[in-house]
């Protein structure tokens, strides 16, 4: 009799199990914009970056995109900020707009540029990964000609890792060198750091 009652437990444990199993699968399959709120709000924050990601790919919505580069963000997830945030600053217009609206609604923060925080999160990330060149290269193209070399400016940070890594310093002279425009703000004071770091402009 024990047997019969051990086997039917088992077999309603593995039921309840398998059913669990395949409504997370669904949610996540066919709801994952619910199921990455949900993971985020529990601390599944791995889980999240893929639900967004899911969602993302399924829209291609700029909203979508900036929710996902942010969970990658909070997740430390370099890789996932790297790519996915490269996408985002380069769709211009878009992020032109969201970083303005972004700004005009925390007028509390005016002293960090949400245009800055990006770029510079993105160039971490690929800093980080060990991509010195496209680290350089997201700084350098999205110079913002009004932040420019200001104190807070992703360039800024840029010039205070070339003070002890010369590799990169030279990769962010390259692509300097490359710019249309060379004349963004405070770009003599940008030109005068960097020849006092030792490098030739």
């Amino acid at each position: 009799m024990s047997k019969i009652i051990k086997k039917t437990v088992l077999v309603t444990v593995l039921v309840l199990v398998t059913v669990l199993l395949l409504g997370v699968f669904g949610v996540t399959l066919f709801a994952p914009k619910f199921a990455g709120d949900v993971c985020d709000s529990i601390g599944l924050k791995g889980s999240a970056v893929k639900c967004y990601e899911r969602v993302y790919l399924n829209s291609g919505e700029y909203g979508d995109l900036i929710t996902l580069v942010d969970s990658a963000i909070f997740a430390g997830d370099r890789k996932t900020v790297a790519v996915y945030g490269e996408k985002a600053i380069d769709r211009k217009a878009e992020f032109s707009k969201y970083c303005s609206e972004f700004d005009s609604k925390n007028e509390e923060l005016s002293d960090y540029s949400t245009h800055e925080y990006y770029v510079k999160v993105v160039m971490d990330s690929y800093y980080t990964l060990g991509n010195k060149e496209k680290s350089a290269s997201i700084v350098i193209n999205n110079v913002n000609s009004d932040t420019g070399y200001s104190k807070n400016s992703a360039l800024y940070f840029a010039v205070k890792k070339s003070e002890t890594d010369k590799d990169f310093g030279g990769f962010v002279v390259a692509e300097y060198k490359k710019m249309a425009n060379k004349t963004f703000s405070n770009y003599v004071q940008f030109r005068n750091d960097m020849k006092a770091l030792g490098y030739t402009l």
